[in-house]
Order: C-alpha cells, then sequence, then structure tokens
C-alpha cells in the first residue's frame, strides 16, 4: 500500500461521523505487561 492509498484510508476514517465523541477504554494490564508496552513504545519512537 503507497502512502498515498494509506492517506487516502486514514482520512476516509477520520471523517466517519462520531469519531469525534469520546470513547471510554478500560484497560486493565498487568505491570509487566505496561513496562512491555512502554519500552515497545519507546523503542519504536527513537527509531
Amino acid at each position: 500500500m503507497s502512502a498515498k492509498d494509506l492517506a487516502s484510508v486514514y482520512d476516509t476514517i477520520m471523517s466517519i461521523p462520531g469519531v469525534n465523541e469520546q470513547v471510554k477504554v478500560d484497560l486493565k494490564i498487568s505491570g509487566k505487561s505496561a513496562l512491555l508496552l512502554l519500552h515497545q513504545a519507546i523503542r519504536r519512537a527513537v527509531n
């Protein structure tokens, strides 16, 4: 998928009615999983 196609899909998703409404997400994960997730996020941001 090209960057142009991906941008088009993203724009389409963002224009769906109700996308600006608040969503309540209840995430209950262990501390170990949270640290692993944080590690992956930092690793991707650095790269």
